[in-house]
């Protein structure tokens, strides 16, 4: 439901419309699109993030990509998607 508030024109629920409206706003300043992974396919997010958290991700984690990230990008690439 988030993405699709995020990619289209409706209108969101009072409760969270102030955060997709900021979300809205700052993607437009992106060539960027938002679409629905499964979670099958999203390890290597989880990964990174959970490594931010506790303040443990490498600053050069995108042009050098740790051994363990790239293990899960190769993993999360290998996973069949049906719509």
């Amino acid at each position: 439901m988030v993405i699709k508030l995020c990619s289209t024109e409706n209108v969101p629920p009072w409760e969270c419309a102030t955060l997709i409206k900021d979300i809205r706003l700052i993607s437009s300043n992106f060539a960027r699109k938002f679409s629905w992974v499964p979670r099958a396919c999203n390890k290597a997010s989880h990964w990174v993030v959970s490594q931010a958290f506790k303040g443990s991700i490498p600053l050069d984690w995108v042009s050098i990509l740790p051994f363990a990230l790239s293990v899960i990008c190769k993993d999360d690439a290998s996973v069949e998607v049906f719509s």
